[in-house]
């Protein structure tokens, strides 16, 4: 991700109705794969630490790899007890077992991502758990994707078959989310294909008070949905993995 896209998100995450929206969803998934907290947990790609953030509440100790040094500043003012491992993933010198292994929007940018997923599985403590999140539907790609420096967008076969030819990880639930925007934000990515609206820039932007809630309250509604069904498409994909004891 470019330098300016780190201090984009940090000014707008924590207000932001995706950022918002999507970590209620994730608080949702870990609610529900980790009921008691894991000794140790390592989130990869931490950017400026939210997310790291947000798994103090399901690990004793937390860890985090990121290889920008302007995220990881941030990562560390957020989060000051956040052990952050300056390498790129995969790096042999990142040492488990890990009860939780956490991937929130990262896999998209990794070349070798069959590779990270071998990875994951082998720091991955026998039982354990893998929470991923990754951009979805080749369809959607769009000048935000290039600003972002993604590798791709996954569709839930593609993913699946990934997952099978890399690891012996076990499946346990892969959804689709961001469900209920998906006709206003491809019809928005078009528009911007097609009018060259928007230059490169990314499509994180702030928006009105009343519009961002709105938004962030319907994402967010999808974490109750999901709890009981996988939805069937979606801007994104969720995905939770464990490895066999």
């Amino acid at each position: 991700m470019i330098p300016d896209l780190y201090k984009e998100h940090a000014a707008l995450e924590e207000g932001h109705w995706w950022f918002q929206g999507r970590r209620v969803i994730i608080r949702a998934a870990l609610e529900r794969a980790i009921p008691v907290p894991v000794e140790r947990s390592l989130d990869v790609g931490c950017g400026t630490g939210i997310n790291a953030l947000l798994l103090r509440d399901f690990s004793r100790r937390v860890e985090a790899v990121e290889t920008s040094e302007a995220a990881a500043a941030m990562a560390r003012a957020r989060v000051p007890d956040l052990q952050v491992n300056m390498v790129s993933f995969p790096d042999p010198s990142l040492v488990g077992p890990y009860g939780l292994v956490t991937l929130f929007d990262v896999l998209e940018h990794l070349v070798d991502d069959g590779a990270a997923l071998a990875s994951v599985e082998a720091l991955l403590s026998p039982g354990g758990t893998a929470l991923l999140t990754v951009p979805a539907l080749p369809a959607l790609w769009s000048v935000h994707d290039e600003a972002a420096h993604h590798q791709r967008r996954y569709t839930h076969a593609g993913l699946t078959r990934l997952i099978a030819s890399s690891t012996s990880l076990e499946l346990v639930k892969m959804s689709y989310f961001n469900t209920l925007l998906l006709p206003p934000i491809y019809i928005l990515r078009q528009a911007r294909k097609l009018l060259g609206l928007g230059g490169g820039g990314s499509d994180f932007f702030a928006l009105p008070a009343p519009l961002n809630l709105l938004l962030a309250s319907l994402l967010a509604s999808e974490a109750a949905w999901i709890r009981h069904r996988d939805l069937p498409l979606g801007v994104s994909l969720l995905c939770q993995l464990r490895k066999r004891a």
